[in-house]
């Protein structure tokens, strides 16, 4: 017995014997634990120690006639001074002087305590939308799983994978939160804007519920769209000085060198949080950047609309997108796609936006290159027909809104075979290209010099009084022509034969323009060529037009 006692006396744990509800012995590290030195009595009620608010937790097993000691308990002790503190208790029963007793053994969690209460407070000043590498993967097309990583099996109490693989996600959603959830997955798989993050409660394969904590995106897998799904069990949520810290240095390194550029903003719109890849393409500060100071590199031109969209999306909580300009550090202006996702906070709610840019400047300057090259003369860089009969189309439309003419002049130039067969057609290209430079040179900002194909060349000139402002540029046209070309060190005489036509007088419609213009040319050609010939519309004609 005497050994025994000695072993309890040097215990490395706090022990206490309690007995009808009071504590019969406390041994060395019990005293310590609650601030009791060794002269003072042990018979306190044992109640008296334990704070009223976790009374409730160690009277409930009592209440019921049972072990309240099964397991173990973390419950606050007020020590003789009247300091709190934070302990674990285990109970088991035992015979104490040969009554029934309970041998409680504390163990001092304060700081542990004290760590997971800053170890939450610090996650909502930390983790952002990308922080979300949570331990469950799962994709779902439709509403079905096609792929589950172990740690999801885990999460809900399945062994293997054939076990949820082609099932609903609904068998592992709780009633309670079904219909919300099977709403989010559908409407995200339709493109549709949804939560990004949110918890639900789910169902373990026992039937004993789980809470847990979801960040879902849509993506493409084999052409289709599916929910890419991160799942956390926050059911036992523990965090751990060692485990946050990880956790800040992965997210952090990801961050910075992610070649993506990746920024932050808050529900106000300020940006918070900028990249290594950002800094790098504009050759700014982090503190530079911060708030709106990223906005200043942006071209004035897309500035206002690029506002406007932002403050849109902030009230509706919505993803957004936009192409606009953004000056690099070398001060070249480059094309960048902006694509904003909102993201949640700890509490669900709506707390900005995670952001990535992506510069798009080689796939804009291609778009141009094809825009350029069904509206314009690859040779020339003059408008092609399609251009031409846009224009012709709006020029008619305000011309006969404001009671006005519009001159068409068809220009081809005479015997040009015979430049193609004396010097090649590489030589007649280039007279192409010097005549087409002559020509701009004798338009107005507002008219349209075009090239139809081969030697034929068309004017448009709009808001027009009289038919004589068009013969006299067709007149300037035709002298053109006749100035000598240098071509390939060889001097080039051309001449050009004109046909005027006149809207409304000689039609109506761009086709009937053009044809009359047309046939005016070849009354030109008919008459000895190097000549401007206006059109007349004979009895009978049947053109679209009507005289003013």
């Amino acid at each position: 017995m005497e050994r025994y006692s000695v072993i309890v006396e040097h215990a490395p744990e706090a022990l206490c014997v309690v007995q009808e509800g009071r504590a019969v012995f406390l041994n060395p590290k019990a005293r310590e634990l609650l601030g009791l030195n060794s002269e003072e009595p042990a018979g306190a009620l044992f109640r008296e120690l334990v704070h009223p608010e976790d009374l409730p937790l160690i009277e409930a097993g009592e209440g019921q006639g049972q072990d309240p000691r099964s397991g173990s308990t973390a419950v606050r002790i007020i020590g003789g001074s009247g300091n709190v503190r934070w302990v674990r208790i285990t109970a088991v029963p035992i015979v104490w002087d040969g009554n029934e007793a309970v041998l409680y053994s504390f163990s001092d969690c304060t700081q542990q305590r004290r760590l997971e209460e800053d170890l939450r407070s610090s996650e909502e000043r930390y983790r952002t939308a990308i922080e979300n590498a949570s331990d469950g993967v799962a994709m779902v097309r439709g509403d079905l799983h096609i792929y589950v990583n172990q740690r999801f099996l885990d999460i809900f109490g399945y062994e293997r994978p054939e076990e949820v693989i082609g099932k609903s996600i609904s068998m592992m959603i709780h009633p309670d939160d079904r219909q919300r959830v099977m709403e989010f997955n559908l409407r995200r798989q339709r493109g549709e804007p949804v939560p990004s993050r949110y918890e639900f409660k789910g169902i373990r394969e026992n039937g004993a519920p789980i809470y847990v904590e979801v960040s879902a995106t849509r993506t493409s897998y084999r052409g289709e769209p599916v929910s890419l799904v991160y799942v956390r069990d926050v059911t036992e949520r523990k965090w751990m000085e060692e485990a946050l810290q990880r956790s800040r240095d992965f997210y952090l390194t990801l961050f910075e060198e992610f070649p993506t550029m990746i920024w932050r903003l808050g529900v106000d719109g300020q940006c918070d949080y900028l990249n290594k890849a950002w800094l790098d393409f504009t050759g700014r500060s982090l503190q530079e950047e911060k708030g709106e100071g990223w906005l200043q590199i942006l071209h004035p031109e897309d500035l206002s609309n690029f506002r406007e969209l932002l403050t849109q999306a902030l009230s509706k909580q919505e993803p957004f997108s936009a192409e606009l300009r953004a000056r690099r550090k070398d001060g070249a202006w480059r094309w960048i796609l902006k694509i904003g996702r909102p993201f949640s906070g700890l509490d669900g709610e709506f707390a900005g936006y995670i952001g990535a840019s992506f510069d798009i400047t080689e796939r804009k300057e291609h778009e141009e290159e094809l825009r350029m090259r069904a509206t314009q003369d690859p040779l020339t860089a003059l408008p092609n027909r399609r251009l031409l009969e846009d224009r012709l189309q709006v020029a008619l439309a305000q011309a006969s809104r404001k009671n006005l003419r519009v001159g068409v002049i068809l220009m081809d130039l005479d015997n040009f075979k015979q430049v193609n067969d004396r010097l090649g057609h590489l030589a007649g290209d280039e007279l192409l290209v010097e005549l087409a430079g002559r020509l701009r040179g004798l338009v107005r900002g507002g008219d349209t010099l075009a090239r139809l194909g081969g030697d034929e060349f068309v004017v448009v000139i709009p808001e027009i009084c009289r038919a004589r402002h068009a013969q006299k540029v067709a007149k300037r046209i035709l002298e053109a022509a006749r100035d000598p070309f240098r071509i390939h060190g060889e001097g080039v005489r051309v001449t050009s034969s004109l046909g005027v036509a006149l809207f409304p007088d000689h039609g109506g419609c761009a086709e009937v323009l053009l044809e009359r213009a047309d046939q005016a040319l070849y009354q030109a050609k008919e008459k000895g060529r190097d000549r401007v010939v206006l059109f007349k519309a004979a009895s009978g004609d049947g053109s679209c037009g009507t005289g003013i």
